[in-house]
């Protein structure tokens, strides 16, 4: 399978070439960024994902919170174990009302996703590639060849049951903080 994504334009995040076009899109650290934890070879990605309108769609920058992203969720997790970011975790409202599905699509506190907006401009660029048909399948088929760090679904790497031990840990916290209990 001809590598699209790893050949192709990168660009800053802040970037969108494809307007309101569904495809595939690549996210890569920046040359010389590091991430801690993540050791990938430079050309390769850290997320893969899928977008049916457009790469801003995804509001991996432009969205107010992490509760809508699962590699927000993923990245900022990584970021505060780390202490690159320091923030609180707090539940998602869903009308309102805190549910077990707000817990799990936690967000960070505001000031957490300010950070977590700057070191993604400051340490991240993405590819981007148009796909008519088949989009769900074709994502699929390439995680499961690149294997991301980054990406929880349809891949095993090493990185992963971290990730999802630390995204539990936060939406503990989320639940614990929806309860009133710190």
């Amino acid at each position: 399978m001809s590598n699209l994504f790893l050949l192709g334009p990168r660009h800053r995040l802040s970037h969108e070439p494809e307007p309101n076009c569904q495809g595939l899109y690549a996210l890569f650290l920046k040359k010389g960024a590091t991430l801690d934890g993540v050791e990938v070879p430079p050309d390769d990605p850290i997320y893969f994902g899928k977008c049916e309108s457009g790469f801003e769609s995804r509001g991996h920058v432009s969205a107010r919170d992490s509760s809508g992203s699962t590699f927000r969720r993923s990245l900022g997790a990584l970021l505060r174990d780390s202490g690159r970011i320091v923030c609180d975790v707090h539940p998602r409202r869903s009308r309102g009302q805190f549910n077990e599905r707000s817990y799990h699509n936690f967000r960070f506190s505001e000031d957490g996703e300010v950070e977590l907006r700057k070191w993604m401009l400051e340490n991240l660029e993405y590819s981007f590639q148009p796909v008519k048909d088949q989009l769900a399948d074709a994502e699929k088929k390439w995680i499961r060849e690149l294997n991301p760090p980054l990406n929880i679904q349809h891949c095993r790497n090493e990185l992963r049951e971290k990730l999802l031990k630390l995204r539990k840990m936060c939406a503990i916290e989320a639940q614990k903080r929806g309860r009133g209990e710190c």
